[in-house]
């Protein structure tokens, strides 16, 4: 499973790769960093990272996805009909 990160305005994702067994022996995990979609670069360390973008502006997707949807039920139930 690819663990994704994004900046809240969405311009930015980070996606956690796992690499197994390569031809080249890049085996292990690396970063792949997107800005709108299109890749912009790959990281193989954090401080490699921190080149193309702000860690601290990063959240987790999976866990954004589901506030929101969870907010957009809590609105549902709450509608005065």
């Amino acid at each position: 499973m690819i663990m994704r990160f994004r900046r809240v305005d969405g311009q930015w994702t980070v996606e956690v790769i796992c690499l197994t067994p390569t031809g080249s022996n890049r085996d292990g995990e690396c970063f792949r960093v997107c800005h709108y979609g299109f890749l912009v670069a790959e990281a193989r360390t954090i401080d490699e990272l921190r080149d193309h973008v702000d860690l601290a502006e990063l959240e987790e997707s999976l866990a954004i996805t589901r506030l929101r949807r969870t907010e957009e039920e809590l609105r549902r139930q709450h509608v005065p009909r």
